[in-house]
């Protein structure tokens, strides 16, 4: 954006910088969900953006307002992924098992420390 501003015409740095406002003045929970909204809006069609943009245009102004009301994110954090991630991309753990899976002899697994966060080498025993 900064590369092209000074070719911008004096209304378009106007808009341009009224919008760089209004996202400064977002709380990191609704600069999350807008990014969330961005992504997802990306994997809809032109038809389908077409038809729910025509279909809000046409709610009541009191519908928009319960709309918006509704619109709330779970989201506590500032840094949020704007994607979800793929369950094929979670590694598990070393030295973990599934619950599936049986451990039928003498081994050593690692344990990750809840308070510390680091892992700690754990005999664990037989027939568990």
């Amino acid at each position: 954006m900064s590369n092209n501003f000074d070719n911008l015409s004096p209304k378009e740095q106007a808009t341009l910088h009224e919008r760089m406002a209004d996202w400064a003045s977002l709380s990191p929970q609704q600069r999350a969900q807008a990014r969330l909204n961005f992504n997802e809006s990306k994997t809809l069609g032109t038809d389908a953006k077409k038809s729910h943009w025509e279909a809000y245009q046409a709610l009541s102004p009191e519908d928009k307002k319960k709309l918006a009301s509704q619109q709330f994110t779970g989201i506590q954090g500032a840094a949020t992924a704007s994607q979800i991630a793929s369950p094929r991309k979670v590694i598990p753990l070393p030295g973990k098992s599934t619950p599936t899976e049986r451990v039928n002899k003498s081994s050593t697994g690692i344990v990750i420390d809840k308070k510390t966060l680091l892992p700690t080498v754990v005999a664990i025993p037989e027939g568990t």
